[in-house]
């Protein structure tokens, strides 16, 4: 393929209305707002995790000492 074929094959992007930027920047904001909630989820799940193991590790440690 010449480069004069891609560049006719390469089709200009037309700019966006305001009402087009619109819709895509709220789907963006969707987006990492999904993402947001998925890491928050992630995070509180491990502190959860990280609790229990703490407490599980301090009765062993209080059963090994009796």
């Amino acid at each position: 393929m010449l480069i004069a074929e891609i560049i006719k094959a390469i089709k200009p992007i037309k700019p966006l209305t305001p009402n087009q930027l619109r819709v895509q920047n709220l789907k963006q904001q969707v987006e990492r707002s999904k993402q947001q909630l998925a890491g928050e989820r992630d995070r509180q799940r491990r502190q959860r995790e990280q609790e229990r193991l703490r407490k599980a590790q301090a009765s062993v440690g209080k059963l090994s000492n009796a």
